[in-house]
């Protein structure tokens, strides 16, 4: 077994304890505060429980917005999904203070800025996490939603995105899955008739 066999082991099994944890996350209610906030006060110096309950609390706020454009959200639910984005970014912070190349916590900021502060935030977001650790695969797919046209973001973000995917010394697979989700979301803003 090769170096390069080993990375891609340990790669694959990360990518699955994060969907577990992403699946956990979605199937959350408010029950599961007191639980992590435990977790959190008990493990105080460890970064998997800031990184999960600060990934809980943006699922909360995402769902207390709810799913609507936002000139039908109500004002109340803007605050309250506020609310719940202070909490994660104060977890996400804690995180980021016990791991600071972590591309992962850079990915759940973007999720918030895709929200609140918008492109610019996402692409100082991605460009640390691209420095930081040039392997990263997390906030690059989380840059891409945040990024997409559709949502607030440009097509010549995407661009970015796309350059810095190039210069990237990925895995072939990795490398094309990223360029596939890019051409993506280009088509789909191109197909509504966004020439």
């Amino acid at each position: 077994m090769t170096d390069s066999d080993d990375t891609n082991q340990v790669i694959t099994a990360i990518f699955f304890f994060l969907q577990i944890i992403e699946a956990m996350v979605d199937q959350a209610d408010a029950s599961f505060d007191p639980i992590l906030s435990q977790w959190v006060a008990e493990r105080p110096r460890q970064f998997m429980p800031h990184l999960v309950k600060g990934m809980y609390h943006i699922k909360v706020g995402c769902t207390k917005r709810g799913n609507k454009f936002v000139d039908r959200t109500s004002r109340e639910q803007l605050d309250a999904m506020k609310v719940e984005f202070d909490r994660a970014q104060s977890e996400l912070a804690a995180a980021l203070d016990l791991r600071k190349n972590s591309a992962l916590v850079r990915a759940a900021l973007i999720q918030i800025s895709r929200a609140t502060s918008g492109r610019l935030t996402t692409i100082q977001l991605l460009s640390d996490a691209n420095r930081l650790d040039p392997l990263n695969q997390s906030t690059r797919w989380a840059a891409i939603k945040a990024l997409d046209p559709r949502w607030g973001g440009r097509p010549q973000d995407m661009d970015l995105v796309v350059d810095a995917v190039a210069r990237a010394q990925l895995l072939p697979a990795r490398l094309r899955a990223l360029q596939w989700q890019i051409e993506m979301s280009r088509a789909t803003y191109f197909h509504v008739g966004n020439l």
